[in-house]
């Protein structure tokens, strides 16, 4: 690595810490207050809510993705499907073209395969590969939704997603650490029923975010990989975008962390 390089990487790091320290203090406040008021009432029912904005999302990837064929003759590629966790980092990831990421911060399980099959017109000149999605239960378990059915509608994203990529390796990132009460409850409850959906798939990896990158606690973020307490700080994504390459070449139902 170059020295003058690794020198702005330390400095930034240095200069980054006190903001980063100030936004785990904050959201751990916040958290603390949303289980305060949340506990007392019972999770809501009746599906997460659909992505507001997506007919706007849906706008810019069909341009994203005529912009890809335009520039590039490579037909075999690897997509996304997501929440901001990859929305965010989505032109720092070298294993999915950021014109292929179709991820949308804030959205959940039903519309991952909602956009998978609002974009499938515009899809069919591909061979694909691979099919990177997550968080399945992410932003739902954040938004305090009743628990059956998050894990129910997770299940039918999979399933829809595998009909509609039956030949694609589907590469799925479980929760990363957060500090969200409710989360943590059923963190692993969840990615055991998630790890079971992908160990019973002909062709998918999961990848373990929290142990990957949590504290010693295992399970809450840590200012060494986390910019907030939810969300990958820039020396995660490297981490991240490694694990996807990994995944693409492991066999099917390998759990990485």
């Amino acid at each position: 690595m170059d020295p003058s390089f690794l020198a702005q990487a330390i400095l930034k790091d240095i200069s980054e810490k006190p903001i980063i320290k100030k936004m785990h203090k904050k959201n751990k406040a916040k958290t603390l207050a949303k289980w305060m008021i949340e506990s007392k009432r019972k999770p809501y029912t009746g599906g997460f809510p659909a992505y507001r904005l997506q007919e706007q999302s849906l706008e810019i990837f069909r341009n994203n993705i005529l912009n890809y064929k335009s520039k590039s003759t490579e037909r075999n590629v690897s997509i996304a499907f997501g929440d901001s966790l990859i929305a965010f980092i989505a032109k720092n990831l070298t294993q999915v073209d950021y014109r292929l990421n179709f991820a949308q911060p804030g959205s959940g399980s039903p519309n991952f395969l909602k956009t998978a099959k609002d974009l499938s017109a515009e899809l069919q000149d591909f061979n694909i590969k691979n099919v990177v999605v997550g968080c399945f239960g992410g932003n739902p378990l954040l938004s305090y939704q009743d628990f059956e059915e998050i894990k129910q509608e997770a299940s039918l994203a999979f399933h829809g997603l595998r009909a509609m990529f039956p030949d694609a390796k589907i590469i799925v990132y479980g929760l990363p650490p957060v500090y969200d009460v409710y989360a943590n409850i059923f963190a692993i409850e969840f990615e055991k029923f998630m790890i079971q959906e992908v160990k019973e798939d002909k062709n998918a990896v999961f990848l373990l975010l929290r142990l990957k990158f949590s504290d010693k606690s295992g399970l809450l973020p840590t200012i060494k990989y986390s910019s907030d307490g939810v969300h990958l700080r820039g020396n995660a994504i490297p981490i991240l975008d490694k694990m996807i390459s990994e995944a693409k070449t492991l066999p099917p139902g390998t759990v990485l962390y």
